[in-house]
Order: C-alpha cells, then sequence, then structure tokens
C-alpha cells in the first residue's frame, strides 16, 4: 500500500528540517542538514509536535546514542543502521542493518 503523504525529518541532536511530500512528489535525494552528533529523543518530540496522524517511523541512524525515548510511540518504528557496530539496540521496535561501501 502506498501511502498518500511522506514527512522526512532531519535530526541530529534536534530537529533540523521537515519536508512534507505527496506520494507522487518524492524527490531523487535529499538536501543534508545538521550532522552534529545523535540524539533520538528529538525526533520523537518532533514526530508528535508535527505529525497528527503517525502510521509509521523509518529511523535511519549510525545507531551511536543511548538517548531513547521514556516513553515507547504508538506507532510502528523500524530502525535502519548503516553504522555496523553500535553502542545500544533499540529498546522497542526491529532492527534493520544496512550494508556500506562501494564495490
Amino acid at each position: 500500500m502506498k501511502p498518500e503523504s511522506v514527512v522526512v525529518i532531519q535530526c541530529d541532536i534536534e530537529a533540523r528540517r521537515v519536508d512534507r511530500f505527496s506520494a507522487f512528489d518524492l524527490p531523487d535525494k535529499l538536501e543534508i542538514e545538521g550532522c552534529d552528533g545523535t540524539m533520538f529523543s528529538p525526533m520523537f518530540e518532533e514526530v508528535r509536535r508535527q505529525i497528527l496522524e503517525t502510521r509509521r517511523l523509518i529511523y535511519n541512524t549510525d545507531m551511536f546514542c543511548d538517548d531513547f525515548p521514556k516513553e515507547y510511540p504508538d506507532y510502528p518504528v523500524l530502525w535502519t543502521s548503516y553504522g555496523g557496530e553500535y553502542s545500544e539496540k533499540p529498546p522497542f521496535r526491529e532492527v534493520i542493518e544496512i550494508a556500506c561501501g562501494t564495490r
């Protein structure tokens, strides 16, 4: 099932940028903002502030952080980790490892 819209939130130690797209105008690439470290809780706070009806969250991260929200969200979360080894596994939902590198 294709979503009607997608919200992309860029977050490092704080939410840096929020972009909203319809399912029909997704960009080929995004301009990246931030990269000042990793904190997970600001993303979940921004989701709570910005999005009225969250159906699912895909969180792409290197997982080098243990700042998980105190309350688990009531929507599915899929963590995609591209950093290999990481300090903490999230206390909720699923993690998928993404292979990085060049051939």
